[in-house]
């Protein structure tokens, strides 16, 4: 014990951690004090295999525009003529909470890549037939703003639709092999959290003569990916 206590005083820096690290375990074991902690500490990034990304069931929804003008994204000069949603389910295996600042969906097609920007929070909701469909998906989702997702508590639910931000076309027939990456708060670099693939078939009717059938969302079942 007195080599160590010599070593402490040698070293005071090392000397603060160990103390600190002694306060920190003292005050997990108090009445209240693991969640006090966390919500103090709200540790983020987190690395990446902490948090987990799953698809559910329903899979893959796209749709193509009908209108006579194209799609206009909200903050950038471009147009598109494809959208994407995606319901996703996300774990935070870790310690503190998990900050998603963005979520992006890299696609990638006979050597050729597509990149989706995550912009809409979508609700989850049923269609009104009678209705125009255009007005109803934009009433019913909002700007995706920052994701919080707390640690080691149930998956986390989330709709989110997606636009190609270098992809002005009408997305093709094919297989489509896709990598799903977060930026978390405080780190500019992109973490993979998930790869899957999807088919639009080849018999698929990318129009039905009326132009409208495919405004509406189509699904298309999840696959593995390469």
């Amino acid at each position: 014990m007195e080599r160590i206590l010599a070593q402490l005083k040698r070293h005071p820096i090392v000397s603060a951690i160990v103390v600190l690290a002694a306060l920190l375990l003292v005050l997990s074991q108090l009445p209240g004090g693991r969640p006090w902690l966390l919500r103090t500490l709200d540790l983020a990034p987190l690395a990446s295999s902490e948090l987990t990304a799953e698809i559910p069931p329903e899979g893959v929804m796209l749709r193509w525009n009908a209108l006579v003008n194209p799609w206009h994204h909200p903050s950038k000069d471009l147009t598109f003529q494809t959208e994407l949603k995606l319901p996703l389910l996300l774990h935070n295996e870790g310690v503190g909470t998990a900050k998603v600042e963005a979520v992006r969906l890299i696609s990638e097609r006979q050597g050729k890549q597509i990149v989706w920007e995550a912009l809409w929070q979508a609700e989850e909701r049923q269609w009104d037939p009678t209705s125009p469909i255009e007005a109803q998906i934009q009433q019913h989702r909002t700007p995706l703003g920052l994701i919080k997702i707390g640690s080691h508590g149930s998956p986390q639910r989330l709709v989110l639709d997606f636009a190609p931000i270098d992809y002005p076309g009408h997305l093709p027939r094919g297989t489509y092999h896709n990598r799903l990456q977060v930026k978390l708060a405080g780190n500019e670099k992109w973490r993979n959290l998930l790869r899957f693939s999807f088919t639009i078939p080849a018999d698929f009717a990318l129009e039905d003569g009326s132009g409208y059938r495919y405004q509406y969302w189509q699904p298309f079942a999840v696959g593995p990916s390469l």
